[in-house]
């Protein structure tokens, strides 16, 4: 987008964020998060790749997250569970199993090849590589905010 534009979307983002009176909560946000990444984020994702032919640093780590999140892999997650399409949720739960049976890089690679959920295969060795590492950085650890400036 033009500067001017992406300087006004950036403004008006900040402004409702800042307004106390907005009750916006993360796991509201997450309802269907999978078709959200889909629309929203993977052409800018799948863009940013082509280009420099490597994973997106902080892409991979909100890739890592929605694994984490559909997985339960998460303190809290039992209160906090994914609210989706019935279908995404037992692909995720299957998917989820692979990480005991297979280990983590077998349950990624699973799931950026699940085609059901992205319209293709995205599991490349480069963004498996990635989105696994991420899966670490944020599952072997309670994760907090403060944190993010780790992996930045």
């Amino acid at each position: 987008l033009p500067r001017e534009e992406l300087n006004e979307f950036s403004a008006e983002v900040l402004r409702r964020f800042a307004n106390p009176f907005i009750v916006h909560r993360w796991y509201d946000i997450s309802l269907n998060g999978m078709a959200k990444f889909h629309t929203r984020n993977l052409p800018r994702f799948e863009s940013a790749m082509a280009a420099t032919g490597k994973a997106p640093r902080c892409m991979s780590l909100s890739l890592a997250a929605w694994l984490a999140f559909y997985t339960g892999a998460f303190e809290g997650s039992a209160e906090l569970p994914p609210r989706d399409a019935e279908d995404v949720i037992a692909k995720m739960a299957e998917i989820g199993a692979l990480k005991e049976a297979q280990g983590v890089e077998a349950m990624v690679k699973a799931y950026l090849g699940e085609e059901s959920i992205w319209g293709k295969s995205l599991a490349s060795d480069t963004l498996v590589a990635a989105v696994s590492e991420a899966y670490a950085f944020l599952t072997e650890s309670a994760f907090s905010l403060d944190d993010l400036s780790k992996w930045a």
